[in-house]
Order: structure tokens, then C-alpha cells, then sequence
């Protein structure tokens, strides 16, 4: 079976890393390399990376100085994490090869993400069985408190941006871009370079804290719009996404959304150069349109069956 190294930023973590740790640490099929990025915290997460690493040798932690670049949200949120995830695939690149580890694949775990115990087996497998495969990552799920998992819907041929695998040469070809949308926009070329992505939704990471809530809902959707905005997202996408966050629940996060897509238009923001991205995004929206007509009308028909 192919092997892999991991990656995982964390930023006071404290609450969330011991338990994604023993997540990592008990699965059937260990990285050969886990690299914890230690993006400036100020809680306990350096002492326990520390710790992490004193008692598994194939546990490394770096510690990357304090932030002094960025200071809007959007730098801080978009360049900085991208900056953050790259810092910790170089490392883990150059340690590898200073002593001899061999991987097949690379995966980018966040700290918030508690894995089930044969996760990246199952991720490997699905590489290997699919040599046109690139990209791969499990379901997000969260734990309800009546205790059932709740898969959180999205594209199925859309990895999540956790808990997933890449092939070596994709990562080595492609480079890690340092942009908001990272690993998006990695997807997007590994796609029009002929590569499968996907999402195995059966396989489970579960989720701590709701996607996009870091810091609160508001401003986790209103980040998403500047985001959209820079990769230059078509109207079509943005208006789709603004139906969708607002109806469903907080409601309020459409609202958020559309504000920060209008933000970044008024002030004339700058949009990413990449010539690539902003041609696959004009395309994108018609794309997305389709998927979801096709999904709800499923969902209703699903609801009216039942009730009938």
C-alpha cells in the first residue's frame, strides 16, 4: 500500500488538537511524516505539539514567527493560511528527502478534524484503484446531539478542504499556490490537466466547529464573498451561493456573503492574475446551477413521496 506524509496548520487549537492527535495516531495506516504547523499560537497548542512530538518520532513541529504582513481579515484568512499550509508542505518535502522517506501522497488535515481509525486506508485505496485519481478526501460530517453524523453537502467531485490526499506530482507539479481559495484552486488545475477529484462521503471525518465559522458566522460568510469576488466568481455563482446560504440556517450568512462580494467590488479590490482560474470560474456557475437544480428537485421529490 502507498504510503503518505501529513500536514496539519493549527492556530490555538488547544481544545480541538489532542483529540484530532489520537485520531491520527490510531489509524490503520500511519503518515511515515506528520508535520503540525504551529501558526503563532498563544494558547497551550505549542506545549502539546511538544509533547506530540517527544513521544512519536515521526511527529515534527514548526513553529512559524508572528504574523506582521496581513492585517485585514481577508489577507489574514486567505494568503496567511495558504502561506501556512505551504510552509508546512516544504518542510515536510525537504525532511523527507534528508532522510530518505518515501511517500506516494501528501494529505493537508486541519486541527479541528477527527478522522476515523481507518481513514487515509480507505483514501489510499481509492487512489490505487483510480491511477486518474488526484485528489481525494472524505465526507465532512457533524456529530448532532441526539448523536447521528450529519453529512454536510457539497460537490461530490469537490475534496473538501480537509482530511484530504494528494498524489506527490500533483503537489510537485502544480505547486502550492500562496492565494485565498488554495485548495480550490488546486483542484481546478489538477482538473484541467486530466485528473479525477472527489469526495468520498461514506468515508468520515467529522468536524468540530461548522465550516466557514472560525470567528463567528458572519464573518465567516462575509470571508467567502471577498473570496469569490478575488477569484472572480461569474454573477451567475454569486447570486446561486446567496440563495442557497440564505435559506438555509443562520439565515443571515446570505446576507454576509453578498456583503462581502460588494465589499471587494466597490473598493475595486484586485482579482488573482492566474489567467487559468478566472476562465475556469466564468464557466463555473452554470455548472453549479445544474448540480443543485438536479439535487433539490431530488430532495422534493424524496418529501413529497413520504408525506404521500
Amino acid at each position: 500500500m502507498g504510503e503518505y506524509i501529513l500536514i496539519t496548520p493549527a492556530k490555538n487549537e488547544e481544545d480541538n488538537l489532542p483529540e484530532v492527535a489520537d485520531s491520527v495516531i490510531n489509524q490503520s495506516v500511519r503518515p511515515r511524516l506528520w508535520v503540525i504547523v504551529d501558526d503563532g499560537s498563544v494558547d497551550n497548542t505549542p506545549e502539546i505539539i511538544k509533547e506530540l512530538a517527544r513521544n512519536y518520532s515521526w511527529i515534527k513541529h514548526l513553529r512559524l514567527p508572528p504574523q506582521r504582513v496581513c492585517s485585514s481579515t481577508f489577507c489574514k484568512r486567505g494568503f496567511r493560511i495558504a502561506y501556512v499550509c505551504k510552509s508546512g508542505i516544504d518542510y515536510a518535502i525537504n525532511y523527507s528527502k534528508k532522510h530518505k522517506i518515501g511517500f506516494n501522497y501528501l494529505g493537508i488535515l486541519d486541527s479541528d478534524t477527527i478522522i476515523e481509525p481507518n481513514y487515509f486506508e480507505k483514501l489510499i485505496k481509492a487512489l490505487e484503484k483510480n491511477e486518474r485519481l488526484g485528489i481525494v478526501s472524505g465526507g465532512v460530517h457533524y456529530l448532532e446531539r441526539n448523536g447521528k453524523l450529519r453529512w454536510e453537502h457539497t460537490r461530490l467531485d469537490m475534496p473538501r478542504n480537509t482530511g484530504r490526499l494528494y498524489r506527490k506530482e500533483i503537489i510537485l507539479d502544480l505547486r502550492y499556490p500562496i492565494e485565498p481559495s488554495h485548495d480550490t484552486i488546486l483542484v481546478i488545475k489538477a482538473k484541467n490537466r486530466g485528473w479525477r477529484t472527489a469526495q468520498l462521503k461514506e468515508v468520515i471525518a467529522i468536524q468540530k466547529r461548522l465550516t466557514h465559522s472560525s470567528g463567528g458566522f458572519w464573518k465567516g460568510k462575509f470571508y467567502l464573498g471577498e473570496v469569490h469576488y478575488y477569484i472572480d466568481a461569474g454573477l451567475d455563482t454569486v447570486l446561486l451561493h446567496f440563495l442557497l446560504y440564505s435559506c438555509r440556517y443562520p439565515f443571515y450568512t446570505g446576507l454576509a456573503y453578498l456583503c462581502g462580494y460588494l465589499s471587494m467590488l466597490v473598493n475595486k479590490s484586485p482579482k488573482i492574475l492566474d489567467v487559468e482560474i478566472r476562465e475556469y470560474n466564468a464557466k463555473r456557475g452554470r455548472y453549479a446551477l445544474k448540480y443543485y437544480i438536479k439535487y433539490y428537485t431530488k430532495k422534493l421529490k424524496t418529501f413529497f413521496i413520504e408525506i404521500f
